[in-house]
């Protein structure tokens, strides 16, 4: 099958289907000792392709170690390939919540995301899906990813009133990521695996 005709066959199935063949992936490879492998060697040729081929890389989920891992792989297969410039937008896609009270911040996000993707999810999923909490916690958590070389985090207000959410904050979160941004350059300039970015 090739590139284009893969595309057209991807558009046309629903989000159900793909559930219903992810689902059934999963429960035939369980427990399957070169499924990880696999995996491992799928991500490998996504970032290779990137790396060839993209001017950017953007992730849905990660933590800022596997965040920053992939994204220094991804330059270093682009440089490795000849390319120049290198790609350098990296980007991930947070669902964010800021309250004045961490658990407050995480029950409202959570009910937006459920129902938004109209399901339940286990705490452990969420706890690592949404970013929420205190202006503090949040700028925390944000800014492992910007030390790990994300330069565009793309937040999403899993809220109900998603413009208070962005005038908070734009008020605090922002002011203080901002600030930690403009610190990086002259610390991973200084850095020995600055060049590995």
């Amino acid at each position: 099958m090739t590139p284009a005709e893969l595309n057209v066959a991807l558009r046309s199935l629903r989000a159900d289907d793909l559930r219903r063949i992810a689902q059934s992936l999963e429960s035939e490879h369980a427990g399957d000792e070169v499924d990880a492998w696999r995996v491992t060697m799928a991500i490998d040729r996504a970032l290779r392709r990137v790396a060839e081929l993209g001017d950017g890389w953007q992730v849905e989920m990660s933590t800022p170690e596997e965040f920053g891992e992939r994204w220094a792989r991804i330059r270093a297969y682009a440089r490795a390939a000849g390319r120049s410039p290198l790609p350098a937008v990296s980007m991930i896609h947070f669902y964010v919540n800021v309250q004045d009270r961490s658990p407050a911040a995480f029950d409202e996000a959570r009910r937006f995301y459920e129902a938004y993707h109209l399901g339940t999810f286990p705490d452990q999923y969420l706890r690592w899906r949404l970013v929420t909490g205190t202006p503090a916690e949040v700028t925390e958590r944000l800014a492992g990813f910007l030390d790990a070389g994300c330069t565009l985090p793309i937040l999403r207000f899993a809220s109900w009133d998603p413009m208070g959410q962005m005038r908070r904050a734009m008020a605090t979160v922002l002011p203080a990521l901002r600030d930690h941004a403009a610190r990086l350059p002259a610390a991973r300039s200084s850095s020995p695996s600055a060049d590995s970015r």
